[in-house]
């Protein structure tokens, strides 16, 4: 799996989660996190756990973070950074998970970052095995949209399903 081959260590970890798993689960998280990731999933995760008394620290690989969104949004998002406890490490990419906490390299130098729950918000890759089975049971034709071809904004899957619609 991604995880695994990026050579990140255990993921699998009791205290290790899509970032999705814990705001749609409601995961108990401990008292300090790490999100790794930097655009809008990890840093909307990061304000929330935030807001719910959690030491936060964002480890994001770009020099940038919240390089995925609209400046609108990077513009709402910095300022409720701005005002929250959350220390941001840019520039910074995480070369391995362990038990308490991240190991994370800058240029050539690698450090620790302690936490006791790390949050992945790396992105998802998309899944087609689904329109796949469909295609191939039924033989209707199987149209792909939103995040299974390219996962991203709803407005982007919006957009994409009716320009798909029109074609039909």
């Amino acid at each position: 799996d991604v995880e695994r081959s990026r050579g990140l260590g255990d993921v699998y970890k009791r205290q290790v989660y899509n970032v999705s798993q814990v705001l749609e689960n409601g995961i108990n998280v401990g008292k300090k996190v790490i999100v790794v990731g930097g655009g809008i999933a990890g840093i909307e995760a990061a304000l929330w756990l935030d807001e719910h008394n959690k030491e936060v620290v964002v480890v994001e690989m770009k020099n940038q973070i919240l390089m995925d969104c609209t400046e609108t949004d990077q513009t709402a998002l910095r300022e409720k950074l701005a005002i929250s406890q959350i220390k941001v490490y840019e520039g910074n990419k995480l070369e391995e998970i362990v038990d308490d906490g991240v190991i994370v390299k800058q240029n050539e130098e690698a450090f620790k970052i302690s936490g006791d729950t790390v949050f992945l918000a790396v992105g998802h890759q998309p899944d087609q095995e689904l329109a796949e089975k469909l295609r191939e049971k039924t033989k209707l034709e199987v149209y792909t949209i939103g995040d299974c071809v390219n996962p991203g904004k709803i407005f982007d899957a919006i957009h994409t399903a009716y320009k798909t619609a029109r074609k039909i």
